[in-house]
């Protein structure tokens, strides 16, 4: 609480002092790495902040928190082999949690899109379909239009939409679809909501292609 509160004062120095006497204290209480990790990639220390996740991931147990604080950083870093590697040992210990059945999905299907890493990360994410997270959908979906099954990602893209009608990715996986099927009237409703939505994402320019096409 301390290091926080001094965080929070532009005091960094000793918010990094305190985060490190927390850890001293209670090694496998993961909030004091979660917190000393963000200070440090504040100050553009991805190195030290990436060594103090690993570090947590190891006294906490595997928190969590800590393995998807190390997966944005590798992320961000376009170390998306890490990425994997991190994710595939986290379901290997939490087998039912669904956001690591969603991050590990995702990344084997965006990033491995072989037809091996796809029939993968089809099978492992088959608890998503149950879900009303519009994200975890989205992941369902996006790796059956990999695999050219266009009928049941626009299901699941349509279950998504109806749970979250703003997320412009969704609008933009959607438009994919319809404009795969040869559905340019509908491809164009969905590709324009992506397109002029508030919040970025990181197809739009494909999004703006794909509506020139039409």
């Amino acid at each position: 609480l301390l290091g926080e509160l001094y965080l929070k004062n532009k005091k960094d120095t000793a918010a990094e002092k305190s985060f490190r006497q927390s850890i001293s204290i209670k090694p496998e209480w993961h909030t004091s790495y979660h917190n000393l990790a963000l200070l440090l990639l504040k100050n553009k220390d991805n190195a030290g902040a990436t060594d103090v996740l690993l570090n947590g991931i190891n006294k906490t147990n595997s928190a969590l928190v800590l393995i998807n604080d190390l997966g944005a950083i590798y992320e961000n870093e376009k170390k998306y082999e890490k990425v994997i590697e991190l994710y595939e040992d986290a379901y290997k210990k939490y087998p039912s949690s669904p956001v690591v059945i969603n991050n590990l999905a995702n990344y084997l299907s965006e990033h491995q899109a072989t037809e091996k890493a796809l029939a993968r990360a089809e099978e492992i994410a088959k608890p998503l379909a149950e879900s009303n997270n519009p994200n975890m959908l989205d992941t369902v979906a996006w790796i059956a239009f990999k695999q050219g099954n266009y009928e049941k990602a626009q299901k699941f893209l349509k279950q998504a939409v109806e749970n979250d009608n703003v997320s412009p990715e969704i609008h933009y996986h959607l438009g994919l679809v319809y404009y795969k099927q040869g559905d340019n009237q509908s491809a164009q409703i969905e590709l324009e909501k992506a397109v002029q939505s508030k919040y970025q994402y990181k197809n739009i320019e494909h999004a703006k292609e794909i509506l020139q096409q039409i």
